[in-house]
């Protein structure tokens, strides 16, 4: 049974590795919220109810039954809890709690970082799952959800912080799924620039001096840039085109 756990952990590293190599760092942490999601679902543990709330809240295009309590409960987060209070017994009676423990409730909704915080009684015992937070998090304190989220992946993970963590670019392993037929292709974002990165590789697998060419493209350039890759294809030298619109 070990070595099955053990080889699940690594495919599940490997996968999340792979994907991003692929995608903007900004979108890593939705990428791995998606793959904990599809893992849980995997297991039968996920309650299908909750999951659709946390993407879409309040879908219903009629007006709330009941005015708001309070000032500091945005008019879409009182919608949303009232959607909230159908998803089962554990917050059927929230939006009367909310409204008859203001002072409590509204200690938390002013901290600071209240998703490091109990919930007020008797929320404290009846969320017992990070992801039940997020729900709590996304009707009162929305601003607090990406750290939320970041506690949920980190508690599904048994305390480990990978897949939340920024992963640099690994140019040795993208270099070793590439060839002279299948180029590598910066997709970058403004202000990105790998040229130093890709110098350091460079020298590392040999390509040093005229080995390793670069061009800056713009107007009227082609033909500097396909001599260059006929050149380095002839003579086996790395040719590297930026600014590729």
């Amino acid at each position: 049974m070990n070595r099955i756990n053990n080889i699940i952990d690594k495919l599940t590293h490997n996968v999340f590795d792979y994907t991003c190599l692929g995608i903007f760092e900004k979108h890593k942490l939705m990428f791995s919220l998606q793959m904990t999601i599809n893992i849980i679902i995997g297991d039968d543990g996920l309650n299908f109810k909750e999951w659709d709330f946390f993407l879409k809240g309040n879908t219903s295009l009629d007006q709330v039954k009941n005015e708001k309590p309070f000032k500091w409960v945005s008019e879409s987060g009182w919608k949303d809890i009232e959607k909230l209070t159908t998803l089962g017994d554990i917050y059927a009676n929230f939006a009367n709690d909310l409204e008859n423990n203001g002072a409590e409730w509204k200690e938390w909704y002013d901290k600071e970082t209240p998703e490091n915080d109990p919930l007020p009684a008797p929320y404290n015992e009846k969320i017992t799952t990070k992801f039940q937070l997020l729900l709590i998090l996304r009707v009162l304190r929305p601003d607090r959800l990406i750290n939320g989220i970041k506690k949920f992946i980190i508690e599904y993970f048994k305390g480990s912080e990978y897949y939340i963590s920024p992963q640099p670019a690994n140019y040795k392993k993208i270099y070793s799924q590439s060839n002279e037929r299948s180029p590598i292709v910066f997709i970058l974002s403004p202000g990105a620039d790998p040229i130093s990165d890709v110098q350091d590789l460079a020298i590392s697998e040999g390509f040093i001096g005229n080995k390793f060419r670069y061009l800056s493209l713009g107007q009227n350039m082609e033909k500097e840039a396909k001599e260059l890759i006929e050149n380095s294809s002839q003579r086996g030298y790395w040719a590297m085109l930026q600014n590729c619109d």
